[in-house]
């Protein structure tokens, strides 16, 4: 008997027990390089809100301040295209969230600090 499950993710050890199970065949997870699956943002000047590039996501977007940013950062989306200290949701250095959207360019980004960045990837 051959077991084979298209598309899983799996996250830590996989143990397979018992003799009757025959061949387990894990296929992938397979990465297609030639996508773009994270990067930065980076707001160069605080106050003026950066639209997310426009990147297809099937399972939403991990975003997360970077360590070396100097104040706190905003990352939403108001309803009209926008994001402000007033409406956004903020991000320490360093903390990170997971955002259910489908396209990383209906999220808008911005910042107390001149040049602090966050960083994204595909979930």
């Amino acid at each position: 008997m051959t077991v084979r499950v298209p598309r899983v993710k799996i996250y830590g050890p996989v143990e397979v027990v018992g003799s009757d199970l025959g061949s387990v065949e894990v296929a992938g997870p397979f990465l297609d390089t030639g996508i773009v699956i994270s990067g930065q943002i980076t707001v160069t000047t605080a106050g003026a809100e950066v639209q997310g590039p426009d990147v297809p996501l099937s399972n939403g977007v991990f975003i997360k301040a970077l360590a070396g940013n100097t104040g706190v950062v905003y990352v939403g989306n108001d309803g009209a295209g926008a994001v402000t200290s007033a409406n956004g949701f903020q991000l320490d250095k360093g903390d990170m969230i997971l955002v259910q959207v489908d396209n990383l360019n209906k999220l808008w980004f911005d910042a107390a600090t001149n040049g602090d960045k966050f960083c994204w990837m595909k979930a």
